[in-house]
Protein backbone atom coordinates (compact mmCIF):
# COMPACT_ATOMS: atom_id res chain seq x y z
CA UNK A 1 0.00 0.00 0.00
CA UNK A 2 1.49 3.57 -0.85
CA UNK A 3 1.35 5.87 1.45
CA UNK A 4 1.50 9.93 0.60
CA UNK A 5 4.40 12.11 2.07
CA UNK A 6 6.11 15.31 1.57
CA UNK A 7 9.39 16.56 1.58
CA UNK A 8 10.71 19.49 1.84
CA UNK A 9 13.26 21.36 -0.52
CA UNK A 10 16.15 24.27 0.20
CA UNK A 11 18.56 25.75 -1.91
CA UNK A 12 22.20 26.00 -0.38
CA UNK A 13 24.30 28.41 -2.67
CA UNK A 14 27.66 27.27 -2.68
CA UNK A 15 28.34 28.39 -6.16
CA UNK A 16 30.61 31.64 -5.91
CA UNK A 17 27.68 34.36 -7.26
CA UNK A 18 24.23 35.08 -5.51
CA UNK A 19 21.62 33.22 -7.86
CA UNK A 20 18.91 35.61 -8.53
CA UNK A 21 16.52 33.30 -9.97
CA UNK A 22 16.12 29.44 -8.83
CA UNK A 23 13.47 26.57 -9.84
CA UNK A 24 13.56 23.28 -9.57
CA UNK A 25 10.97 20.94 -11.20
CA UNK A 26 9.91 17.57 -9.28
CA UNK A 27 8.12 14.81 -11.09
CA UNK A 28 7.19 11.91 -9.30
CA UNK A 29 6.54 9.23 -11.85
CA UNK A 30 3.32 9.90 -14.09
CA UNK A 31 1.41 11.01 -11.40
CA UNK A 32 0.60 15.08 -12.20
CA UNK A 33 -0.77 16.23 -9.40
CA UNK A 34 2.31 15.57 -7.79
CA UNK A 35 4.64 16.99 -10.19
CA UNK A 36 6.06 20.86 -8.83
CA UNK A 37 7.63 23.70 -10.13
CA UNK A 38 9.73 25.50 -7.23
CA UNK A 39 10.99 28.97 -6.94
CA UNK A 40 13.58 31.20 -5.22
CA UNK A 41 14.80 34.64 -5.76
CA UNK A 42 18.05 36.58 -4.64
CA UNK A 43 20.10 33.60 -2.88
CA UNK A 44 23.37 35.16 -1.66
CA UNK A 45 26.69 32.97 -2.14
CA UNK A 46 27.42 30.98 1.17
CA UNK A 47 23.59 31.32 1.59
CA UNK A 48 20.16 29.20 2.12
CA UNK A 49 17.41 29.44 0.76
CA UNK A 50 15.16 31.58 2.90
CA UNK A 51 12.28 29.47 2.87
CA UNK A 52 11.51 25.53 2.12
CA UNK A 53 8.90 24.48 -0.33
CA UNK A 54 7.10 20.93 -0.47
CA UNK A 55 7.09 18.59 -2.85
CA UNK A 56 4.95 15.05 -2.96
CA UNK A 57 5.87 11.17 -3.58
CA UNK A 58 4.77 8.22 -2.29
CA UNK A 59 6.41 5.37 0.06
CA UNK A 60 5.24 2.38 0.70
CA UNK A 61 5.18 -1.93 -0.39
CA UNK A 62 4.88 -2.04 -4.09
CA UNK A 63 5.47 1.54 -4.27
CA UNK A 64 7.29 1.97 -8.02
CA UNK A 65 7.18 5.37 -8.77
CA UNK A 66 10.09 7.53 -9.24
CA UNK A 67 11.91 11.25 -8.23
CA UNK A 68 12.74 12.91 -10.87
CA UNK A 69 14.47 16.61 -10.44
CA UNK A 70 15.35 19.44 -13.27
CA UNK A 71 16.97 23.20 -11.61
CA UNK A 72 17.79 26.11 -13.67
CA UNK A 73 19.32 29.55 -12.13
CA UNK A 74 20.47 32.80 -13.26
CA UNK A 75 23.13 34.36 -11.45
CA UNK A 76 24.76 37.49 -10.85
CA UNK A 77 26.65 37.61 -14.07
CA UNK A 78 23.69 36.72 -16.16
CA UNK A 79 24.25 33.37 -16.53
CA UNK A 80 21.38 30.71 -16.96
CA UNK A 81 22.13 27.36 -15.86
CA UNK A 82 20.40 23.69 -16.23
CA UNK A 83 21.33 20.42 -14.65
CA UNK A 84 22.55 18.53 -17.36
CA UNK A 85 22.84 14.73 -15.86
CA UNK A 86 23.95 13.39 -19.68
CA UNK A 87 20.92 10.92 -19.08
CA UNK A 88 19.19 11.75 -22.68
CA UNK A 89 20.07 13.60 -25.76
CA UNK A 90 16.66 15.37 -25.69
CA UNK A 91 17.59 17.37 -23.14
CA UNK A 92 21.45 18.54 -24.29
CA UNK A 93 19.37 19.22 -28.07
CA UNK A 94 16.82 20.91 -25.94
CA UNK A 95 19.67 23.38 -24.14
CA UNK A 96 21.58 23.80 -27.28
CA UNK A 97 18.61 25.53 -29.01
CA UNK A 98 16.67 27.90 -25.92
CA UNK A 99 20.15 30.16 -26.17
CA UNK A 100 18.34 32.55 -28.68
CA UNK A 101 15.02 32.25 -27.27
CA UNK A 102 16.38 33.57 -23.85
CA UNK A 103 17.27 36.67 -25.37
CA UNK A 104 13.53 37.54 -25.61
CA UNK A 105 12.43 37.66 -22.08
CA UNK A 106 15.07 39.25 -20.88
CA UNK A 107 15.04 41.57 -23.44
CA UNK A 108 11.27 42.60 -22.85
CA UNK A 109 12.33 43.89 -19.58
CA UNK A 110 15.47 46.24 -20.57
CA UNK A 111 18.28 43.60 -20.23
CA UNK A 112 20.57 45.44 -22.66
CA UNK A 113 22.36 47.50 -20.00
CA UNK A 114 25.43 46.22 -18.71
CA UNK A 115 25.78 45.08 -14.93
CA UNK A 116 27.42 48.82 -12.69
CA UNK A 117 26.50 47.41 -9.64
CA UNK A 118 26.72 44.93 -6.85
CA UNK A 119 23.10 44.78 -5.58
CA UNK A 120 20.48 43.23 -8.14
CA UNK A 121 17.68 45.47 -9.04
CA UNK A 122 13.63 44.30 -9.56
CA UNK A 123 14.28 44.72 -13.52
CA UNK A 124 17.63 42.51 -12.89
CA UNK A 125 15.58 40.13 -10.81
CA UNK A 126 12.19 40.15 -13.17
CA UNK A 127 14.97 39.32 -16.20
CA UNK A 128 16.14 36.29 -13.74
CA UNK A 129 12.95 34.96 -12.83
CA UNK A 130 11.55 35.56 -17.02
CA UNK A 131 15.01 33.23 -18.01
CA UNK A 132 13.96 30.60 -15.41
CA UNK A 133 10.51 30.53 -15.72
CA UNK A 134 10.97 30.12 -19.70
CA UNK A 135 13.38 27.38 -19.07
CA UNK A 136 10.75 25.66 -16.85
CA UNK A 137 8.05 26.29 -18.74
CA UNK A 138 9.35 24.04 -21.75
CA UNK A 139 10.92 21.26 -19.29
CA UNK A 140 7.30 20.91 -17.63
CA UNK A 141 5.27 20.93 -20.85
CA UNK A 142 7.23 18.48 -22.21
CA UNK A 143 5.69 15.43 -20.19
CA UNK A 144 8.79 13.27 -20.22
CA UNK A 145 12.21 12.79 -17.55
CA UNK A 146 14.38 13.35 -20.22
CA UNK A 147 17.29 15.19 -18.97
CA UNK A 148 15.80 14.73 -15.45
CA UNK A 149 18.62 13.70 -12.34
CA UNK A 150 17.11 10.56 -10.59
CA UNK A 151 16.95 11.35 -6.53
CA UNK A 152 14.91 9.27 -5.02
CA UNK A 153 12.60 10.06 -2.12
CA UNK A 154 12.31 6.99 0.55
CA UNK A 155 10.20 6.98 3.99
CA UNK A 156 12.50 8.88 5.93
CA UNK A 157 12.90 11.80 3.97
CA UNK A 158 10.17 13.41 5.14
CA UNK A 159 12.57 16.15 6.47
CA UNK A 160 14.14 18.69 4.46
CA UNK A 161 15.65 17.32 1.07
CA UNK A 162 18.68 19.91 0.40
CA UNK A 163 19.74 20.74 -3.30
CA UNK A 164 22.95 21.96 -2.82
CA UNK A 165 24.64 23.83 -5.97
CA UNK A 166 28.30 23.14 -6.15
CA UNK A 167 31.43 24.99 -7.74
CA UNK A 168 32.75 22.77 -10.34
CA UNK A 169 30.24 21.46 -12.39
CA UNK A 170 28.22 19.89 -10.25
CA UNK A 171 24.69 19.64 -7.96
CA UNK A 172 24.54 17.47 -4.59
CA UNK A 173 20.50 16.84 -4.35
CA UNK A 174 21.39 15.38 -0.46
CA UNK A 175 18.29 13.99 1.83
CA UNK A 176 18.45 11.47 4.69
CA UNK A 177 18.80 8.52 2.91
CA UNK A 178 21.35 9.64 0.73
CA UNK A 179 22.62 11.95 -1.80
CA UNK A 180 22.52 12.30 -5.50
CA UNK A 181 25.13 14.15 -7.64
CA UNK A 182 24.84 15.77 -11.53
CA UNK A 183 26.61 18.30 -13.79
CA UNK A 184 25.16 21.21 -14.48
CA UNK A 185 26.28 23.69 -17.87
CA UNK A 186 25.49 27.02 -19.20
CA UNK A 187 23.11 27.35 -21.65
CA UNK A 188 23.01 31.29 -22.04
CA UNK A 189 24.34 34.20 -20.67
CA UNK A 190 22.79 38.07 -21.22
CA UNK A 191 23.44 41.22 -19.40
CA UNK A 192 21.49 41.94 -16.66
CA UNK A 193 19.98 45.66 -15.31
CA UNK A 194 20.78 46.61 -12.45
Amino acid sequence: MATHQKASVEIVNQSGHKLLSVKIIHKYSDIASYTKQLDWTSIPNGAKSSNAQEVDYNTGAFTTGRDWWEVTWVNDLGEVYLTDPHNFRNLLDFGEKIGKFLSAPAMAIGSKVAITSPEPTSKTIGAAVAATGFIAELLLNSGTTDGYKQHILRSEDTKVTTQVIIKGNEVEFKSKSGSSHTGFRKVHTFPLPY
